[in-house]
């Protein structure tokens, strides 16, 4: 048995804060230099990120309102006597682009959430303008890497989807650049490939039935009635898939080793901000333990080998 230097209390060896007052004891397996962030737990952001959605509905809507516009456009396209597709060019780059600011605002939102427990709408859009080049030139990057690997081979499209799938996210929270935002990404989940293409199946999975109904209404000659079946599945199924990859790199990415090293809870306290601590070096340790002549850290207050106070 050791003892924390800090309270004085009994604490296991392979302790890595102390159960008492809290204060890290040595280094985490998942803050060592080869390791952005902590290791994912799958079932907590899945139920947490559900639980997200359920108590803020409103995240819906900007998916909802890109899936009407679709709608409408489909059925106009369909109901005149255009004979070419000519219109389908600039509406599916028009589409992307929507797309794609929507889709940058989910990071910033579930950062408020987390942290504060509600979130503006128009402050993460607003956020979204000023950062918007950046997630732009980053998604095409990432789209033809993807492409060109699962083009070559599925896997390694699989695999460059597990690197880049958190880009957005590091882009818009720490206010990085395209390839940065990229590498940021990268360094994330070249270690979570696993948890990161199990969360994809999952999403996929529930997106299935939404596939399903398309089918079956198109070749039943309900195309119109096929898309709208499909986007009833569309709207939660990728509203929870950016929740969800969001909450991920919020809760597990680099900023969140010090929240877990400083508290047991992510969330930020209303009365006093907790600030990083900083884990103690070598160097700082001077003193000796009179009982037992063990050195001691500087500012110790109880001996860590036999806790004898100092």
């Amino acid at each position: 048995m050791a003892f924390c230097p800090y309270c004085g209390k009994e604490v296991s060896p392979q302790a890595i804060s102390c159960p008492v007052c809290g204060h890290p004891l040595r280094q985490p397996p998942w803050a060592s230099t080869s390791t952005v962030g902590r290791p994912i737990d799958e079932a907590d952001a899945i139920s947490k990120s559900l639980r997200i959605l359920v108590s803020k509905p409103t995240l819906f809507l900007p998916a909802t309102l890109t899936a009407i516009l679709g709608i409408v456009f489909i059925s106009f396209v369909r109901s005149s006597l255009l004979t070419s597709y000519s219109l389908y060019l600039p509406f599916l780059a028009v589409s992307f682009i929507v797309g794609l600011f929507i889709q940058a605002a989910y990071p910033v939102m579930v950062k408020t959430i987390v942290d504060e427990g509600h979130f503006s709408m128009r402050q993460a859009y607003t956020r979204v303008y000023h950062r918007f080049w950046s997630v732009l030139a980053a998604s095409i990057l990432v789209w033809l890497i993807i492409a060109l690997g699962a083009f070559a081979l599925l896997f390694p499209g699989l695999w460059f989807f597990t690197w880049y799938a958190y880009t957005i996210p590091a882009i818009m929270l720490e206010d990085k650049g395209a390839l940065e935002g990229m590498s940021a990404s990268k360094a994330f989940g070249h270690d979570k490939k696993m948890s990161t293409i199990l969360l994809a199946i999952v999403v996929a999975i529930v997106y299935i039935p939404g596939i399903a109904l398309f089918a079956l209404f198109t070749l039943s000659g309900s195309p119109v009635l096929g898309q709208l079946s499909e986007e009833v599945f569309t709207v939660p199924t990728i509203t929870w898939a950016l929740v969800l990859f969001s909450y991920v790199y919020i809760t597990r990415g680099p900023s969140s080793v010090h929240l877990a090293m400083g508290s047991p809870n992510v969330r930020k306290s209303t009365a006093t901000t907790p600030q990083p601590t900083i884990l103690p070096s070598q160097e700082s340790w001077q003193n000796f333990c009179g009982s037992c002549g063990t050195r001691l850290q500087a500012g110790a207050r109880f001996c860590q080998a036999c806790g004898k106070p100092i």
